[in-house]
């Protein structure tokens, strides 16, 4: 019968491989975060003055 864990010389790798894997999604959420927080930054700005420039946040 076989066994169902993978040698242990290959398991730094499949860690290592997960990893990168991870990292990977994390930016790929990340990103799309970080512009959303941008833009909202931005619109905060433009409604902040006196008066407040509307057009401008809502482009």
């Amino acid at each position: 019968m076989a066994s169902l864990h993978p040698p242990p010389d290959l398991r730094p790798a499949r860690l290592n491989a997960l990893g990168e894997f991870a990292a990977s999604i994390a930016h790929e959420v990340r990103q799309p975060l970080a512009a959303v927080t941008l833009n909202a930054d931005a619109c905060l700005a433009l409604l902040a003055h006196d008066p407040p420039r509307l057009d401008e946040a809502r482009a």
